[in-house]
């Protein structure tokens, strides 16, 4: 993000106007990406242990759990986003992302 940051100044300073459109493209994609999981993180829980799965908690963490680049929350969010299920970081369960009408 520093760099982000960096390459946007130099832009305006050198009047590079790619550099400064392309800077702020990346800027806007993760804020867009920041709110997704934002959003995400409201509404998504385990429906065995009803715990927020992208939320820190005390729970201890699964055997069964598995780490996308070291992180638990990345996993999840790729296995709701991009294959539409997804296994609870908590307590283990497989669970998919289609809601259910009651």
């Amino acid at each position: 993000m520093v760099g982000l940051f960096g390459v946007l100044g130099y832009g305006l300073y050198n009047g590079q106007r790619e550099w400064v459109i392309g800077s702020l493209g990346f800027i806007a994609g993760i804020a867009v990406f920041a709110i997704l999981i934002g959003l995400l993180s409201l509404s998504i829980r385990c429906p065995l242990c009803h715990a927020h799965v992208f939320r820190r908690s005390g729970c201890s963490v699964s055997t069964k759990a598995r780490r996308t680049f070291g992180s638990l929350r990345l996993h999840v969010a790729h296995g709701a986003l991009i294959r539409g299920h997804y296994r609870c970081p908590y307590c283990g369960e497989p669970c998919d992302t289609s809601s259910t009408r009651r």
